[in-house]
């Protein structure tokens, strides 16, 4: 780390604005960061003045509070709407959760169905095989894996809903 560094980081100018301020070229500047090279009385003098009064840290400046607050706006507002689009994310998992477990129900009691058309010889087989073949593909697109998927995908989203909702307090009660 460069002899000087620590001014550089604390009064967080870059290269050309810390040399304009302090009155020294660019060349002088880099020079005494690297610790090569001090600096002239007047441009230390502006310097020290300088870094106690960043390094204040009961002192806010104006700016940084008005920058602070909208931040926070900001943030709510961002986080308000992120929320919302979990809420509907999760709602629309809910749904189809729903929808293949309704399905999944309806294939198993099809099959079961198949069973017994098969045991009493009097339909016709086509019927129970068709009604077999039609339930089982129907089993494959609406598969466990998919149901599995899912529920997956509702857990993480409603982990996602808490952690927003705990977020959004904080900021809340900031404001």
């Amino acid at each position: 780390m460069k002899k000087n560094e620590v001014y550089k980081k604390a009064i967080g100018l870059s290269h050309e604005e810390a040399a304009i301020f302090l009155g020294v070229s660019c060349g002088r500047w880099s020079m005494f960061v690297s610790g090569k090279r001090g600096l002239p009385p007047q441009a230390l003098e502006k310097l020290k003045t300088l870094l106690a009064y960043v390094e204040n840290k009961e002192e806010i400046s104006a700016t940084q509070q008005e920058w602070e607050m909208m931040e926070k706006e900001q943030t709510q507002q961002q986080l308000s709407r992120d929320y919302k689009a979990i809420q509907l994310k999760l709602h629309l998992v809910n749904k189809k959760l729903l929808t293949v477990e309704k399905i999944r129900v309806e294939c198993f009691a099809a099959l079961k169905s198949v069973d017994f058309l098969k045991q009493t010889a009097k339909h016709p087989p086509f019927l129970a095989d068709g009604i077999e073949l039609f339930n089982k593909q129907r089993l494959k697109k609406y598969s466990l894996y998919q149901l599995t998927a899912l529920q997956l995908k509702k857990e993480n989203l409603e982990v996602a809903k808490v952690s927003f909702e705990k977020k959004m307090k904080v900021y809340n009660r900031e404001s």
